[in-house]
């Protein structure tokens, strides 16, 4: 079973930062379809021009594209689980941006419905190795808390080199802008595939 990882707005609390900070985890059981989403895209829908940029992503793709994407996802046998963390809720300075991230993670990881005896969590690649260290320790700790006869694997992959990661910016950024922008435009096309979602 592969689960995939990304997050959607700022860790930051200046005026300029997000007001909203999201994870979305994605457990997929047809791991080709997502996969295979992001060339379709390419072959199809973007121009010339960008066809052979290194990654797609939602915020700087057209409404176009990032419709196609989200109508293609739909269709995909997955869940989605999303955590929603409004940080006005939070006390500025209370802890680090590495703390406040690994413990919105944590809540998001601990409401998935593990079917599997192994699985894999996959995640951007943007920590540093001592940081990822920390957050694969955090994250088995938190399974084996349920169930400590489960084999985790936690890789970290650069998204330019996973397109099913690709794929997944687009749902963590639908659901994003509608608490960031109250724009459910794009989140209504995924929201029959969201099993969990906790605005807190």
């Amino acid at each position: 079973m592969k689960i995939y990882l990304d997050e959607s707005g700022e860790l930051g609390f200046s005026d300029r930062s997000s007001k909203y900070f999201v994870i979305v985890l994605v457990v997929c059981d047809d791991e080709k379809s997502l996969k295979r989403l992001i060339k379709k895209i390419r072959g199809k829908k973007l121009k010339k021009t960008i066809k052979n940029l290194p990654e797609i992503k939602a915020n700087n793709s057209t409404n176009e594209i990032r419709n196609a994407v989200l109508k293609d996802i739909s269709k995909i046998n997955l869940s989605i689980y999303s955590h929603i963390q409004n940080k006005s809720n939070i006390v500025e300075g209370s802890m680090d941006t590495k703390e406040f991230y690994n413990n919105v993670a944590l809540k998001v990881i601990s409401r998935i419905a593990i079917k599997n005896k192994i699985f894999e969590i996959i995640v951007d690649k943007s920590k540093s190795k001592k940081e990822r260290a920390v957050f694969n320790s955090m994250v088995t700790d938190e399974i084996n808390k349920v169930k400590s006869f489960i084999e985790i694997k936690i890789t970290h992959l650069d998204s330019k080199n996973s397109p099913a990661l690709q794929a997944v910016d687009f749902i963590s950024w639908a659901i994003f802008r509608k608490y960031e922008k109250k724009d459910t435009t794009f989140y209504d096309i995924i929201k029959g595939r969201i099993v969990s979602e906790i605005n807190e």
